[in-house]
């Protein structure tokens, strides 16, 4: 073969192994790994249980905490009995602690009523009332003080979710004050059952009255409101007056009691 030949194959073959080399097989400065970057955490994902898991819908406020068998007592004074449960998201926080109530458990001032997705409780409280909580909510009874005949003294607050609150009537002399509050307003209470909704931003009168104040703007005067009148648009301080159908009623009691 003619020398010329066998040198221009040669470079040929050589160049392209070159080439083959360089573009395959040199690591070039573009060629770093793919590392995987994980979608952001969707609204409502519980990081402390996991996607998979079917409590992964429960809301922020509900205990991270494994569920203890019982709590200490406190030192704060009894407030009413557990009467009835719903669902398995049920809890009572107490001195950062939290348990599954069963019926008959003791509410003390200052423990935390806590409802997950699909679950309710009934509280029969000490005055003979009666708390109603819907699926995710937050209560706490901040104050209970009751001498039957002689004074009642309760402070309520409904920190997110819903209520139906049956307040038991009084027919005594003395002192007597009920207050139920929320994000956005305080009510006084003289003896009525209220409905009370964080997410829907309303409180409505099923029987009774209720004198209501702003907590958004506490330049408004306080609003009297009878039975069969609610108060929505709390959050902006409008309070608006509007009034609850007997589909209303149905509909919010169907949402939130417990049917023995």
């Amino acid at each position: 073969m003619n020398r010329s030949i066998l040198a221009v194959i040669l470079v040929v073959f050589f160049g392209g192994l070159a080439f083959v080399t360089w573009e395959f097989l040199v690591p070039k400065p573009d060629d770093q790994p793919i590392v995987f970057t994980p979608p952001p955490t969707p609204p409502g994902y519980n990081e402390r249980i996991g996607k998979e898991d079917p409590d992964a819908g429960l809301p922020k406020f509900f205990p991270a905490e494994p569920a203890v068998t019982a709590l200490d007592k406190p030192a704060g004074g009894e407030v009413g009995l557990v009467d009835a449960v719903k669902g398995q998201h049920v809890r009572l926080v107490r001195g950062g602690k939290n348990m599954t109530p069963a019926k008959g458990e003791t509410i003390y001032a200052q423990d935390l009523i806590v409802t997950g997705p699909q679950s309710r409780i009934r509280v029969k409280l000490g005055d003979g009332s009666v708390l109603n909580q819907g699926s995710n909510s937050q209560s706490v009874v901040n104050q209970f003080s009751y001498k039957d005949g002689e004074s009642r003294e309760v402070k309520f607050e409904l920190s997110f979710g819903k209520i139906l609150l049956d307040i038991r009537k009084w027919a005594h002399g003395g002192r007597n004050e009920f207050e139920v509050k929320s994000p956005s307003v305080v009510a006084g209470i003289r003896g009525t059952t209220i409905w009370a909704d964080v997410e829907q931003d309303a409180m409505c009168v099923l029987e009774g009255k209720i004198a209501a104040k702003s907590r958004q703007d506490e330049t408004k005067p306080e609003i009297e409101v009878p039975a069969g009148k609610g108060l929505k648009d709390l959050s902006s301080g409008k309070m608006t007056v509007f009034d609850v159908t007997p589909d209303d009623e149905k509909a919010y009691k169907d949402s939130i009691l417990i049917t023995d």
